[in-house]
C-alpha cells in the first residue's frame, strides 16, 4: 500500500528531528486529523437538527452524513486504498458503515444515559461520546475494513 502524495508534502512542514516519529505514526496522525474533521461534520449536522428534532433522532442523521465523509477521507488519505470500482467501494462502505453501526448504538446509549439519567445537556454528552467513539472507529477501520491484503 503506497502512501498518498499528501504525506510527502506534509513531511516538508515537519521539523527534521520529528520526521522519523511522524512518519512512523503517520496513519494514526492522519486518522486523528480526519477524525477531528469527521467529528466537526457530525456536530455541524447534529446541532442544527437537534433544534428541530429530538436529540436521539438527530444523532443517526448526523451519523450517516459523517460516515459518508469519513469513509471517503479514510479511504483516500489514511489507509491509502486506491481502488474505487463500484464493487470494492460497496463492499468497503458496507463494512465501514457496519462497524460504525456499533459505534452509533454506543453513542446513542451514551447520549441517553448522559442526558436522561445523569441530567447533562445532550450537546455536552455528544462531544464526550464523539471522542470515545473515534477510538473505537479507528481500530475497527484499521483492523477490519482497510486491512492490508496479502497477494
Amino acid at each position: 500500500m503506497e502512501d498518498p502524495k499528501i504525506y510527502k508534502y506534509l513531511e516538508k512542514l515537519v521539523p527534521k528531528p520529528l520526521r522519523k516519529l511522524t512518519y512512523r505514526y503517520r496513519r494514526f496522525l492522519s486518522y486523528a486529523f480526519f477524525g477531528a474533521a469527521t467529528t466537526a461534520v457530525n456536530l455541524l449536522i447534529y446541532y442544527p437538527l437537534s433544534l428541530i428534532l429530538p436529540y436521539l433522532a438527530a444523532n443517526p442523521i448526523a451519523w450517516f452524513g459523517s460516515v459518508v465523509f469519513s469513509y471517503c477521507v479514510n479511504k483516500a488519505f489514511v489507509f491509502s486504498s486506491s481502488v474505487w470500482d463500484a464493487k470494492t467501494v460497496a463492499k468497503e462502505f458496507l463494512g465501514f458503515a457496519g462497524g460504525r453501526v456499533i459505534s452509533l448504538l454506543m453513542e446513542e446509549g451514551i447520549l441517553w444515559v448522559g442526558t436522561e439519567l445523569l441530567g447533562v445537556h445532550h450537546g455536552i454528552v455528544k462531544v464526550a461520546a464523539a471522542v470515545l467513539v473515534a477510538f473505537v472507529n479507528y481500530f475497527f477501520a484499521k483492523l477490519l475494513v482497510f486491512k492490508k491484503k496479502d497477494n
